[in-house]
């Protein structure tokens, strides 16, 4: 598990995006206006 909150504050949606992608993982958010540009989706 990785939480940008602990240990990264301050990444971009598009570098918390990118992370998640290149480590193959989950990507869980409560952050209502996420929108990395590289994500497609409603």
């Amino acid at each position: 598990m990785f939480s940008v909150y602990d240990e990264s504050l301050g990444m971009s949606d598009d570098e918390v995006a990118r992370k998640a992608e290149l480590e193959n993982r989950i990507l869980v958010t409560n952050d209502k206006d996420f929108r990395p540009e590289q994500m497609n989706g409603a």
